[in-house]
C-alpha cells in the first residue's frame, strides 16, 4: 500500500471540504469523554479505535498476517480469533513488536478511517479520537487541529486497572509504550489538562470549543 507524502496528501485533498479535529492523548486521560462531549452536541465523532478493530475483525487476511507475525500466542488461527490479552501483551514487553504492528495495521485504519469521514456530512466538525501521534504513517496530516488531552501518570494507572481489569504492573507496561509527552507537545495546537472532576474537564472543554469554534470557516 502507498504510504507516501503525494498518497498522504491526496487523501487530504480528497477531505477538503471537511473540518476534522483530532483528539489525542495517552491512555486513561479522558479521550473517550470529550467524544461524548462532542457527541451530545450533535456533532459527528469517530473512534479511530473502533475503526481499528473494524479493520481487523473484519478480515481474515489481516487476522492472519498478524499470525505470520507474532504465532499461536496472539492467535488461535483455526477460529481466526485475536487474543486481545497476549496481544496487548506482546506489542507491551517489546517496542519492536509494537512497530511490527503498527507497519502493518496504520495504512489499513488510515484509508479506512478516510471512508468513514467521507460517509459523514461536512456541515460540522468532524470530531476524531486518534491515540497515536508518533506513527510513521502520519495520521497527523489529514488534522486541522489537534487537541492533547493530558494527565497525571498516576491517575492514568488507576483509570486504565479499573477500565481494562488488570493489575498495577500490566497498566504501567501500557504506559510505557504510548507516544511521548514530547511527541505530543510537538504535533498538537492545543493541551487540556485533565486534572479534576468530570464537570471540571467539562467546563475546560466548553472554555477551549467557545474560543476555537468562531475560528472555523464553512461552517454553515
Amino acid at each position: 500500500m502507498d504510504v507516501s507524502q503525494n498518497s498522504l496528501t491526496y487523501k487530504k485533498q480528497e477531505l477538503s471540504h471537511y473540518k476534522i479535529i483530532f483528539i489525542t492523548g495517552g491512555i486513561g486521560v479522558g479521550k473517550s469523554s470529550v467524544l461524548k462531549w462532542f457527541a451530545n452536541k450533535g456533532f459527528p465523532v469517530i473512534s479511530a479505535d473502533d475503526v481499528s478493530r473494524q479493520v481487523i475483525l473484519n478480515s481474515s487476511e489481516v487476522i492472519r498476517s498478524i499470525y505470520n507475525l507474532f504465532g499461536d500466542e496472539c492467535v488461535d488461527i483455526e477460529t481466526l480469533q485475536i487474543k486481545p490479552a497476549a496481544l496487548r501483551h506482546k506489542i507491551s514487553s517489546d517496542p519492536k513488536h509494537k512497530k511490527q504492528l503498527e507497519a502493518l495495521l496504520h495504512p489499513l485504519i488510515f484509508y479506512r478511517l478516510v471512508e468513514v469521514i467521507k460517509q459523514n456530512p461536512c456541515e460540522k466538525p468532524i470530531i476524531i479520537e486518534v491515540p497515536i501521534l508518533d506513527s510513521d504513517f502520519g495520521f497527523e496530516h489529514i488534522a486541522d487541529h489537534i487537541l492533547w488531552i493530558d494527565a497525571d501518570p498516576k491517575v492514568q494507572v488507576e483509570r486504565v486497572m479499573l477500565r481494562d481489569l488488570v493489575n498495577e504492573k500490566s497498566a504501567l507496561a501500557m504506559l510505557d509504550i504510548q507516544t511521548s509527552r514530547t511527541v505530543f507537545k510537538d504535533k498538537s495546537d492545543y493541551y487540556i489538562y485533565n486534572d479534576g472532576s468530570e464537570n471540571d474537564f467539562s467546563k475546560k472543554l466548553e472554555t477551549w470549543w467557545n474560543e476555537l469554534y468562531p475560528t472555523l470557516s464553512d461552517l454553515e
